[in-house]
């Protein structure tokens, strides 16, 4: 099973705008513990801008978000445009401060023009591979691309998303089960990922704020490709479960539920 969500933006606890009460932190740990309970091969996956969005951000840069999902044992985020509003330095700072168990992964960084690149490549990797039950899951990690988002990572340079994932999918090759990418891009770059990145079986999407109930399903070399998003807030947590024979390397979608 791989738990997901998107977009949280340091909402600690439930919108008070929210008709139905919905999101919280404190919920979304109760809500993972008993579901880890029912599935043993399990990942929880956050597809990035995790960080700024409410006062709590103001604390320490979102280094306190980092420090509770630690606690409630995710294993890769994205790092998305809202978590680097406030430049490389910041971001250095955050990451190393908090010291989480996870890594923050961008694949799609360029860092060789930034006076402390070895350390931030240190903090920002652009992939993890972990086993799970059995079956080697490769992850690429990919933020925000485009024009707009520039100017707050420089000297980082924001490379193109796709030719990033495309380049890091060709270095997984032969040596993971199941490929996952997690993005924090626009849905509908997300579903060009999805489609063209070679070996994907599973794109985590964020940035949009899409609440989708159900999969979108599209074709990568005749195979199946889901795409799934949750919205916003805390308010849903996504659950993909894919059964992966690890002898043929075949990956199907088993069932997939959004849970409040």
């Amino acid at each position: 099973a791989i738990f997901h969500h998107n977009d949280i933006h340091s909402h600690l606890r439930p919108a008070k705008t929210d008709p139905f009460g919905l999101g919280g932190l404190a919920r979304m740990s109760t809500l993972l513990k008993d579901l880890r309970k029912k599935n043993s091969r399990s990942l929880t996956l956050d597809a990035g801008d995790f960080s700024e969005g409410t006062w709590y951000f103001s604390v320490d840069a979102g280094a306190n978000m980092l420090r509770i999902m630690s606690e409630m044992g995710y294993d890769a985020v994205a790092l998305g445009n809202h978590d680097f509003l406030a430049g490389p330095d910041s971001i250095l700072k955050e990451i190393t401060d908090a010291r989480p168990t996870f890594p923050v992964l961008a694949a799609n960084l360029d860092m060789d023009s930034y006076s402390k690149a070895a350390e931030l490549k240190q903090v920002l990797p652009p992939t993890l591979v972990k086993t799970v039950g059995g079956v080697k899951i490769g992850i690429i990690g990919l933020t925000t691309f485009g024009l707009v988002y520039d100017s707050y990572m420089a000297p980082v340079r924001i490379t193109n998303a796709f030719d990033a994932a495309s380049e890091q999918a060709r270095q997984l090759k032969g040596k993971v089960d199941l490929l996952l990418i997690v993005s924090h891009n626009d849905f509908d770059f997300n579903t060009m990922i999805a489609r063209g990145v070679p070996g994907v079986h599973a794109v985590i999407s964020g940035h949009s704020h899409r609440k989708l109930p159900k999969v979108t399903v599209v074709k990568n070399a005749g195979r199946d490709v889901p795409i799934v998003e949750t919205g916003e807030w805390g308010k849903f947590l996504g659950e993909l479960k894919l059964t992966a024979n690890v002898k043929t390397r075949q990956i199907l979608i088993k069932s997939y539920q959004l849970h409040p």
